[in-house]
């Protein structure tokens, strides 16, 4: 891409790491952003970004991607905002295409500052668990052992590789410049939405203040405890906490049709497994990037 575009923003996630909320509250609103997607601007661009992931070498069409990219990105240039673009699913692949997919972005969308929210494994994968079981589908309300089981052990898709931060991150610092890759931690979001945000839009070139006004009053739902499964997907329930208005017979009914309240724990052997598998490239993530991952509770 010409060296005269602005430096663009490329937010990859990840999954359950407050994605959604940077994504309609931030990304697509701030006024120093021209936001390509997620939610994404156009249909051409979210055909030709579909495409990317999910076409296989010899079907995957470059020309159609890069074609999406430039208009947007000169309209950006020329408005003098910044080019941004989110979606958890660059994170998601599992490792063997992870790098292709990374190369296709850059190919297409250009030099980027690479912005990647992560989340201690532990917590994400109970919360995975979670979004996944009050899904008014019955046969994914399995207990989470069982959950546990089918998702970390399969071959493709595994949950196991796509909260491997390390491997991730290394893939995104080999295309796009280990100077240009930043690491933000979902649990300092928590502790401090106004000092994350602030820092996000550092990192991203764009006024701080517009930024923190914009996600102050962002919905943090926690859908264990409510509907939100509904609301979100469907966008047919108002945002409110029904356990306020509703009586508590009423409310655990309606509750256990879209799977109840959840509160996953762990076995001792199943919190070995997974803090035993990601404690040296948790080590390697915190090392790199001055974070002490450590004191948040990460396996390290």
């Amino acid at each position: 891409m010409s060296g005269d575009f602005p430096k663009n923003v490329l937010h990859i996630g990840i999954v359950k790491a407050a994605s959604t909320t940077l994504q309609e509250h931030l990304f697509s609103r701030h006024s120093g952003l021209h936001h390509l997607g997620v939610p994404w601007r156009n249909e051409k661009l979210a055909i030709a970004f579909t495409g990317m992931q999910r076409d296989e070498v010899y079907d995957f069409n470059p020309g159609e991607l890069r074609s999406a990219c430039e208009g947007e990105l000169h309209v950006a240039a020329e408005s003098g905002r910044v080019a941004s673009l989110s979606s958890e699913s660059f994170s998601i692949c599992d490792r063997a295409n992870r790098i292709m997919l990374a190369e296709r972005l850059a190919e297409a969308y250009g030099p980027a500052k690479v912005v990647a929210v992560l989340r201690n494994q532990l917590d994400w994968l109970s919360s995975r668990y979670v979004h996944n079981y009050v899904k008014p589908v019955p046969e994914t309300r399995l207990n989470f052992d069982d959950w546990l089981v089918t998702h970390w052990w399969r071959d493709t898709f595994s949950y196991r590789h796509h909260a491997d931060f390390d491997t991730m991150l290394r893939v995104y610092e080999g295309v796009f410049g280990s100077e240009n890759v930043h690491v933000l931690l979902f649990e300092d979001l928590v502790a401090d939405k106004a000092t994350f945000v602030t820092e996000l839009a550092g990192i991203a070139n764009i006024n701080a203040a517009e930024a923190v006004s914009l996600t102050a009053e962002a919905h943090n739902e926690k859908r264990a405890h409510n509907l939100g499964y509904i609301r979100r997907r469907f966008g047919i329930l108002p945002r409110v906490s029904f356990r306020k208005y509703l009586p508590a017979m009423t409310y655990d009914a309606i509750s256990k049709l879209f799977g109840g309240r959840m509160t996953p724990s762990y076995s001792e052997a199943w919190r070995r497994e997974i803090e035993d598998y990601y404690r040296i490239g948790n080590a390697r993530v915190a090392k790199r990037y001055g974070i002490d991952l450590g004191g948040r509770g990460y396996p390290v």
